[in-house]
């Protein structure tokens, strides 16, 4: 099962802004899959539920990277002091001043409000798995794993919601005053925290119709296609 568990990172950035931030995300995993191998199963369920949330707030931060009236509109109902700080976050990590719960609610900005309250429960299992009040939730490698297809499928459908605003932002990052391959990835992996599956999303863009459009940049431009079809195009199909 450590193998389809792993198929979250595919969702997870390629880079990072800071060695820092990649780290985190390592010692995340690295605590999931050593809790699991070892039986402690509660224990491997909160630092996977943990990846999910990370995986949100990375969807939530391109989300107001490209609709941010949208995102401001939404944090009606916030308590003053999260809207305030939710405003002001200079990276997805900032998201954390706000109750998961509540947080979740964001993913409304891309049609997911049915959605929202089958999140919820899997965010209570994990509240409730943390806290100490002598139960163990999960004491199987059946259950786990259940939970472990349950996220993965969150996953996958919060992915699919996502398609225009990865469009979006590829095509902004096209737009850039770019100099070589190299800073087209700067500006859209890092700056973006792109993932492998955001990527393999864009090979959906119309590279032709840009290049139209872009003057004095075809020769770059052009260079940057053959490179994103060589490198995730082929594993699409």
């Amino acid at each position: 099962m450590i193998d389809d568990a792993q198929h979250i990172l595919e969702y997870l950035p390629s880079y990072f802004r800071s060695e820092k931030e990649q780290e985190y995300l390592l010692f995340l995993w690295d605590s999931f899959k050593c809790n699991y191998e070892n039986g402690k199963y509660q224990f491997a369920f909160i630092a996977y539920h943990m990846l999910f949330m990370l995986f949100t707030y990375f969807c939530v931060w391109k989300i107001k990277t490209v609709r941010h009236e949208d995102f401001s509109k939404c944090l009606i109902g916030c308590i003053d002091r999260h809207e305030s700080d939710l405003t002001k976050v200079s990276d997805p990590f900032g998201f954390w001043v706000i109750g998961e719960s509540q947080f979740i609610r964001f993913l409304r900005l891309i049609g997911l409000q049915d959605r929202i309250g089958k999140y919820k429960e899997i965010i209570k299992l994990r509240n409730d798995s943390a806290h100490v009040n002598g139960n163990v939730y999960l004491n199987s490698q059946e259950q786990i794993d259940d939970k472990i297809n349950e996220i993965l499928s969150y996953i996958e459908e919060i992915q699919q919601r996502m398609s225009t605003v990865l469009l979006s932002i590829f095509e902004r990052a096209l737009q850039e005053e770019d100099y070589d391959y190299q800073h087209f990835e700067d500006c859209l992996l890092r700056k973006n925290y792109f993932s492998k599956q955001d990527l393999k999303a864009c090979s959906a863009f119309d590279f032709e119709s840009f290049l139209g459009k872009a003057k004095g940049k075809k020769r770059l431009l052009r260079k940057i296609a053959e490179k994103y079809n060589e490198a995730y195009v082929a594993e699409t199909e």
